[in-house]
């Protein structure tokens, strides 16, 4: 026998067993592997994790694949009228269809099921799509602009006591505006914005801040000589 892939995993091997039989009674090749290590270092005897997966050749996997999922449709056709996911709304079907990792694979049959029947069936490319803006909602916190922030507050500080800074201090109120109202379209169209709010309360104070060292200098420049001639 050729080099062997795991076709599923299961966390019973009783359930694992019947499936290696059918696929076996359909002419296919395979034998049970576990990842049940020999000596439990842990000591705490947990099996929680513990896998039962089966194995064939990588040339029968897709005739295998079809063989399971055939199986797992026919035990849905069983499944009562009150099964729990026949309750869920659209975007609780929608999620389980953008995650089938999260769920078992009758759940995640029955789903598509479901989105076919309620008329919200989604193809690949619209699942990559909804699976791609989450990824840039999730990175929308991953970036801090540490150091543009802490420059953004030195120049501002600077520009108080330098006047010849004001000429450039607008660059920096424009940062602070990207910073607080800057945004990115995904590619379902939807705009998020582009930083975490953390980062558009740095930005918020940098534009204000700006924007009062500007209003200050102003002032200044404007009453300062009436002072100096009270």
């Amino acid at each position: 026998m050729n080099k062997l892939v795991p076709v599923k995993r299961f966390p019973n091997k009783e359930i694992a067993e019947s499936y290696l039989k059918l696929l076996q009674e359909n002419g296919i090749e395979c034998r049970l592997g576990d990842n049940i290590p020999s000596i439990d270092v842990t000591f705490s005897n947990n099996r929680a994790l513990d896998q039962y997966e089966i194995l064939l050749e990588e040339k029968d996997l897709e005739s295998a694949k079809k063989i399971i999922r055939a199986e797992f449709e026919n035990e849905i056709e069983h499944l009562p009228d009150d099964y729990y996911l026949y309750s869920f709304d659209n975007a609780e079907i929608i999620e389980i269809l953008t995650h089938p990792e999260n769920w078992s694979e009758i759940d995640s049959i029955l789903a598509e099921k479901i989105s076919e029947e309620r008329g919200i069936g989604l193809s690949e490319e619209e699942i990559e799509t909804i699976i791609e803006n989450e990824v840039a909602r999730e990175n929308q916190n991953d970036n801090f602009p540490f150091v543009r922030i802490i420059f953004c507050y030195a120049f501002i500080l600077m520009a108080l006591f330098v006047s010849a800074l004001l000429l450039f201090i607008v660059f920096i109120i424009a940062q602070g505006y990207f910073f607080w109202k800057g945004k990115k379209t995904l590619s379902n169209g939807e705009k998020i914005f582009q930083y975490s709010k953390s980062v558009r309360i740095q930005g918020l104070a940098i534009f204000a801040f700006g924007i009062g060292v500007i209003l200050f200098s102003f002032l200044s420049a404007l009453f300062f000589p009436f002072f100096i001639d009270m």
